[in-house]
Order: C-alpha cells, then sequence, then structure tokens
C-alpha cells in the first residue's frame, strides 16, 4: 500500500484526505522524521505528516556526510541526523 504525506494529497486534489495522511502520528510533535512518500520521495517529516525538507540530499564518505540543498533544508538534516546519531530519534 502506498504512504502518501500532507503535501501530495492536497496537490492531488484529495485534501479531504490530506488530514489523515499516512504520515500522521509518525513522530512527537517538535520531532521530525525521515521517510519515503510515495508521492515526492525521501524527505524529512514533522508530527502532522507535512513535508519539512524539500531540497536536500547527502551522500557520505569516508570522513563525513556531505549535505547539499538550501540551508534551511540543510540545517533540519543535519539536526534529524546528530538526533540519530545519538540515538535521540
Amino acid at each position: 500500500m502506498a504512504d502518501f504525506c500532507h503535501g501530495c494529497l492536497v496537490d492531488e486534489g484529495m485534501s479531504e484526505f490530506a488530514e489523515k495522511n499516512d504520515f500522521k502520528g509518525i513522530c512527537n510533535p517538535g520531532d521530525l522524521s525521515y521517510f519515503l512518500c510515495e508521492g515526492c520521495g525521501q524527505h524529512l517529516f514533522d508530527h502532522e505528516g507535512r513535508r519539512q525538507c524539500t531540497s536536500v540530499s547527502w551522500y557520505v564518505d569516508p570522513e563525513r556526510v556531505v549535505l547539499f540543498g538550501c540551508q534551511e533544508c540543510v540545517v533540519l538534516a543535519k539536526e534529524y541526523l546528530d538526533k540519530r546519531s545519538t540515538g535521540e530519534n
């Protein structure tokens, strides 16, 4: 079964389902989680299933993770990865 975020449901004309999207409640308020939406791909989502990161990608070289994207998205992704590395998320 496909999972869709809030934004994709609205974009596809299914706004009546947007508030009960597949990612709603996937994490606690104030946290972000990284998941694959069948509509928009892998992104950071908030507890309401709203896409938070729209233009970030990364690669891992032997020494570090290198992030690319707009400043806001890179900061969000870095916070997420830092939480993951310390076991907070």
